[in-house]
C-alpha cells in the first residue's frame, strides 16, 4: 500500500486540530515527524472538567502495537493510529466528539 508523505498526513491532522479547538483552551501541543522513516506523533492536551489533564495522540504511518504501548496511554490519554489518508474534517469532527466526551 502507498501511502501519502507523513507530511500531508500530519498537516490534515494539524489543520483537523485547529479547526476543532478554535477557542478551546489547551495546555499543551506537540507534533514530531520522522519523514525519512514516515512516521510522526501529534498529541493535544487539554484540562479536564474534574481539574486533570486529557490527551489525544495521534501516531501517524505504519506503527505497531508496542509503539501504542510505548505513548503509555492511560486513563486520561488516547491514542489514534492514523495510517492512511485522513482528511481535515474527519479529525476535527473526532477531536469534537473526544472533547465533549470529558
Amino acid at each position: 500500500m502507498d501511502m501519502l508523505p507523513i507530511t500531508t498526513t500530519a498537516q490534515n491532522v494539524r489543520s483537523g486540530i485547529a479547526a476543532a479547538l478554535k477557542d478551546t483552551p489547551y495546555t499543551a501541543y506537540s507534533v514530531s515527524l520522522f519523514p525519512s522513516k514516515q512516521i510522526g506523533q501529534i498529541s493535544l492536551t487539554v484540562p479536564s472538567d474534574q481539574g486533570r489533564e486529557r490527551t489525544l495522540t495521534y501516531l501517524l504511518g505504519d506503527r505497531t502495537h508496542e509503539d501504542v504501548e510505548a505513548v503509555n496511554p492511560g486513563p486520561d490519554h488516547e491514542v489514534h493510529v492514523v495510517y492512511d489518508l485522513v482528511s481535515a474534517q474527519y479529525i476535527a469532527d473526532h477531536v469534537r466528539e473526544w472533547l465533549a466526551s470529558a
